[in-house]
């Protein structure tokens, strides 16, 4: 069994990042190339405008290479789309950088400055879409966005007699829980099941591990049938709830942002993206959360403490219901 993202292992890695420093002026800084921040890089150069952007690690690091893929009936193979989504935003002139996290912002004379481990850009706009993943240096979202580790498994390719017993329609599909499952079928007729076996804002082999065994036995409990087909890949990530689990998006402390999905970045992220790329450049303004108030979560800065407790809470609901 391998501990990485089976989208990951599956697909080509973007092959166009950019190489040297990180130096330039730009019209606009996207940090964070997942669909969000990618999806609005594509727009902003399909239209003529110099755009930066700006990953921690590389394409698709994030939850766009850790979720569950429940997009368009499970057709779609999400390593290969965030890899699309890159590769088409630097065909029409995005520069994008991996390697070069964002470690220092500053604003001043109408110019936002980001510093890199390799090197600083300036840029007249900004786009934040770093989700759960977004640096301790913007405050503001660390104290409203929750980080919660979501895991999955993906099993051996399945037979088309095991497929008709388990998901004849190839549908995604998601439990009725508080603490549920979701699953879908890969492309290659993998069953890819997840769900938030730990309440943890944690994501490394060891807590993968503990939670690919819970989602073994949930597994086997939804579908007797496939208790103990191998798995081979297991993988977490982090997901960017908010207290309500509304996303959101707008304009705040000088630079622009879309994040918050909750588990549903698959579907709206894309969307949003292009809608923000729009906004920054004065277009009709479709932001469909626009104006919906976002308190910060008391007593949360940044690190979600509470999240066991949470966890009890919803396990108990689920238990009583």
């Amino acid at each position: 069994m391998q501990f990485q993202s089976y989208w990951h292992a599956t697909a080509p890695p973007f092959a166009e990042a950019a190489k040297g420093p990180v130096e330039g002026h730009y019209d606009v800084a996207v940090i964070g190339a997942g669909f969000t921040g990618l999806a609005a890089a594509r727009q902003l150069a399909k239209a003529g405008v110099m755009v930066v952007v700006l990953e921690a690690e590389r394409v698709g690091w994030g939850a766009s290479g850790r979720n569950g893929g429940h997009l368009n009936n499970g057709l779609a193979h999400m390593g290969r789309y965030v890899a699309g989504l890159a590769a088409a935003a630097a065909r029409h002139g995005a520069t994008i950088f991996e390697q070069a996290a964002v470690t220092a912002h500053r604003q001043g004379n109408g110019r936002h400055s980001l510093q890199t481990a390799r090197g600083t850009v300036t840029a007249d706009h900004v786009l934040v879409a770093t989700g759960a993943y977004t640096p301790s240096l913007f405050r503001y979202f660390r104290r409203r966005v929750i980080s919660v580790g979501s895991f999955l498994i993906a099993t051996r390719p399945l037979s088309d007699a095991e497929i008709a017993a388990t998901m004849p329609g190839n549908r995604t599909c998601v439990t009725s829980m508080n603490i549920g499952n979701y699953f879908r079928l890969s492309p290659d007729k993998r069953l890819i099941f997840g769900g938030r076996a730990r309440f943890s804002a944690t994501s490394d082999q060891r807590s993968d591990a503990k939670s690919g065994d819970i989602l073994r036995t949930s597994l086997a409990e939804i579908f007797p049938q496939l208790a103990g087909v191998e798995v081979d890949y297991c993988w977490g990530g982090l997901v960017d709830m908010t207290k309500d689990r509304y996303p959101r998006a707008g304009y705040v402390d000088g630079v622009w942002y879309a994040m918050g999905y909750s588990g549903h970045g698959a579907q709206l992220s894309t969307h949003l993206g292009m809608i923000m790329a729009d906004a920054i450049m004065g277009k009709t303004d479709r932001n469909p959360v626009k104006g919906l108030e976002w308190p910060a979560v008391p007593g949360h800065f940044g690190k979600p403490w509470f999240l066991p407790m949470v966890g009890l809470y919803y396990k108990a609901l689920d238990r009583f219901k």
